[in-house]
């Protein structure tokens, strides 16, 4: 019986002894298998075409591989142990401003992190790449953190980025509007359609009045926020198959294609005019524009795109020079135009209205212009025909009492600025009732204009002022809305 325990304690001791010679057997087989296997890991990692950036948990790193030592400009050996924000510094392509750190975000997240959109890296050099991909934080066996892995490669020839990029080249950066660019291939397929089917297509050139004015009070900044509010307006009032483009600064071109007559352009344009006229509230500013528009149509005006360009181009121009917006004025190239007064005649034989219907605003300034016999002709052929004559903004361009006596006028309208100065002021109130004496001395019907109180109007019409104008009574109207303010009991009116 006693031999019997004594072979069991001897087997299991074998046994005991066996089991220890193989764990320590292993062990020393890992041990000699960990180098081999780093080794291999590192071949391994040099040979795929990602970078690869292994950091601490303090963000310092700790291995680069080959590529991204060609992607960063730093080797692996000057790298180590540099924080991870010197050796991969990320920027924002946008704004240039520093990145977030990916390996000290997916740390503290403990998760897989994909780098921001339009990542560029900063290589040592100081060129720019950019980039994109994710971090990861590194665990142990049993779930300890111990650092995070950085995965990134060459972005700039990805699909993603060359589709942004062929957006960027046929975009607006501002209003995110088609630039000319893109307006130039529209117009081109539009032209193409509408000669096969025999459409027309309608190109509408389009200028902020008084933008300039704008930016240079209030700043670039508050100007830009409008521009993108104008962008918007105008794509709302157009179909999803016409184009609106930004041509630059505060020009605008909408390319309507497939319009059947050339009233769906002028349509359009009202529509335009009286969305553009609302105002606009800009943080604490609230502002009001009106805008020119000039309109060219396919074939009628030009068969390839510079040509419809170019004339859409020079009648906003005409619109702009006859007094913005108020395409019920004349140019004063059109005044010295001989042919004006059978323009005159067939446009009362167009609305159906008598010629003294009709009234031509001349700025003070064009009448220097007008001295020659020839251009007084075409005055006094005007008024034969009863069709008046207004100089507007006496005072502004310094005419003379004999160039008036020249011209057969009809009526004037005070410039704003004497307005402003009337009240509170003997002298000026003084001056601006002799101007409306003398005005009604020559027969004339004076109007004053920049009229912004009560105050004002009430003063004014003390001074035996035929009539007046401002804001008091109206803020600038589109040709739609000024029908409906006629039609409305809103609408004051002296005569």
């Amino acid at each position: 019986m006693r031999r019997s325990n004594d072979h069991n304690n001897e087997v299991q001791a074998f046994d005991g002894y066996v089991e220890h010679e193989q764990a320590y057997s292993c062990r020393r087989d890992d041990e000699a298998a960990l180098p081999a296997a780093s080794k291999w890991a590192q071949i391994t990692l040099n040979s795929i075409g990602d970078g690869v950036v292994t950091t601490d948990l303090a963000c310092r790193v700790t291995y680069l591989n080959r590529a991204a030592e060609t992607l960063t400009g730093w080797s692996c050996a000057d790298a180590l142990g540099k924080p991870l924000t010197q050796v991969l510094k990320l920027i924002d392509g946008e704004t240039q401003e520093a990145a977030t750190n990916p390996g000290q975000r997916a740390m503290e997240e403990n998760r897989t992190v994909g780098l921001a959109m339009d990542c560029v890296l900063i290589r040592k050099d100081g060129s720019q790449l950019r980039i994109d991909d994710s971090a990861a934080p590194i665990q142990d066996g049993d779930g300890r953190l111990q650092g995070a892995v950085i995965v990134f490669h060459d972005a700039s020839h990805s699909p993603v980025h060359s589709s942004k990029l062929a957006y960027q080249a046929h975009h607006d950066a501002l209003t995110e509007l088609p630039n000319r660019v893109l307006l130039s291939e529209r117009l081109s397929r539009a032209i193409g359609l509408a000669k096969r089917h025999r459409f027309q297509v309608a190109l509408l050139y389009l200028d902020l009045d008084d933008f300039k004015t704008i930016n240079d009070s209030l700043g670039h900044a508050i100007g830009d926020i409008l521009l993108q509010l104008v962008a918007d307006r105008l794509s709302e009032c157009v179909r999803d198959t016409d184009t609106v483009c930004r041509q630059g600064g505060d020009e605008f071109v909408v390319l309507l294609g497939e319009i059947k007559k050339p009233e769906d352009a002028t349509r359009v344009a009202e529509k335009i005019l009286a969305a553009l006229v609302e105002p606009y509230l800009i943080y604490q500013h609230e502002l009001h524009i009106t805008a020119s528009i000039g309109i060219s149509l396919y074939p009628d005006h030009g068969k390839d795109e510079p040509t419809l360009l170019n004339n859409a181009d020079k009648a906003m121009y005409h619109a702009k020079k006859s007094g913005h917006n108020k395409h019920w004025l004349f140019s004063d190239m059109q005044l010295r135009d001989k042919p004006l007064p059978a323009g005159g005649a067939q446009e009362a034989t167009r609305t159906g209205r008598d010629a003294h219907f009709l009234e031509l605003d001349v700025s003070e300034s064009s009448l220097f212009h007008l001295q020659s016999d020839a251009s007084i002709l075409t005055p006094i052929e005007l008024s034969h025909m009863r069709i008046h004559i207004a100089i507007d903004d006496l005072g502004e361009g310094g005419a003379s009492l004999k160039q008036l006596q020249c011209f057969p006028v009809n009526s004037i309208s005070l410039a704003p600025r004497f307005v402003n100065y009337m009240l509170g002021n003997r002298e000026n109130s003084l001056f601006i009732k002799s101007l409306i004496h003398l005005g009604q001395n020559l027969s004339l019907r004076v109007n004053a204009k920049g009229i912004e109180t009560l105050a004002q109007s009430d003063h004014l019409e003390q001074q035996g002022c035929d009539g007046a104008q401002g804001f008091l009574f109206s803020k600038p109207l589109s040709a739609t809305d000024f029908l409906a303010l006629l039609g409305s009991d809103r609408l004051f009116i002296r005569v």
